[in-house]
């Protein structure tokens, strides 16, 4: 009985040793940049207004937002992002999208669960339309090896919404909860 406590002791120390190695192989370090695409979108991008009966306005989508993650530290980094989309035939316009903001991870494991903060500005339909938000967001990010990792975030904040067609104008202000979104990194 003392042999099989002192071997499985001996095991379970390995094993920690090894386990506390093996997480810490992702890109969370000082000057490292991501490459993020949204791959789902249920957050900043609701089109609440459907005032103007043709096809095209109430089609509205939110551009495709790529963005760059620039670490300052292993704990926290400064997001950007940027999205345009051009349509031709009936959905005729341009939309436009911009973000910027700072997030800070809580731990710098493969699991790394982060708060943040952003600013966002969209315009669709040839400026018909035009959002804005100041966001707070809850998220994780969990690296597959050291390049690549999944995040989810979900949002908290305010925004607001106005609609403007030169015959019909709106304003939706709204402070809440704002859906989530998952993303996708490429570290370089």
């Amino acid at each position: 009985m003392n042999k099989f406590v002192k071997v499985s002791s001996a095991v379970a120390i390995a094993l920690g040793l090894g386990m506390g190695n093996a997480y810490a192989q992702n890109s969370l370090r000082n000057g490292s940049f991501a490459l993020n695409m949204q791959i789902s979108d249920s957050a900043v991008s609701e089109n609440v207004f459907v005032t103007d009966p043709s096809p095209a306005a109430n089609n509205v989508e939110s551009p495709l937002m790529i963005g760059g993650k620039f670490m300052l530290s292993s704990k926290s980094a400064v997001v950007l992002g940027f999205g345009l989309g051009i349509h031709g035939g009936d959905g005729s316009g341009t939309d436009v999208a911009i973000k910027g903001g700072y997030r800070s991870y809580m731990k710098t494991a493969d699991f790394a669960p982060f708060l943040g903060g952003f600013f966002a500005m969209k315009s669709y339909n040839d400026g018909d339309i035009s959002e804005t938000y100041l966001m707070g967001e809850l998220g994780a990010e969990y690296f597959l090896n050291s390049k690549f990792s999944v995040e989810g975030s979900a949002y908290v904040g305010h925004g607001s919404v106005k609609f403007d067609n030169g015959t019909t104008s709106a304003t939706d202000t709204r402070l809440g909860t704002y859906g989530t979104t998952v993303s996708v990194n490429y570290y370089f």
